[in-house]
């Protein structure tokens, strides 16, 4: 619904640039760790720290929406 997409986009603006890109790399886009590393310029671990930070982020603004999985 349109509420729900103006709550994800409210929760997503909270994230730092960096989360919010990588998140949304593996979420909408379907990437792997590795290739938003890549895509990116940025080191593996780094992005798996940058998706850990964004869903921690996303929960503790209260959205239980999306599969942290995906």
């Amino acid at each position: 619904t349109t509420d729900d997409a103006t709550a994800a986009l409210a929760v997503l603006g909270t994230l730092a640039a960096r989360e919010r890109v990588a998140l949304c790399m593996k979420v909408l886009d379907g990437k792997s760790q590795r290739q938003i590393a890549q895509d990116l310029g940025l080191s593996e671990g780094y992005v798996s720290k940058l998706i850990a930070r964004a869903w921690t982020q996303i929960r503790a603004n209260g959205w239980e929406g999306g599969d942290e999985q995906a």
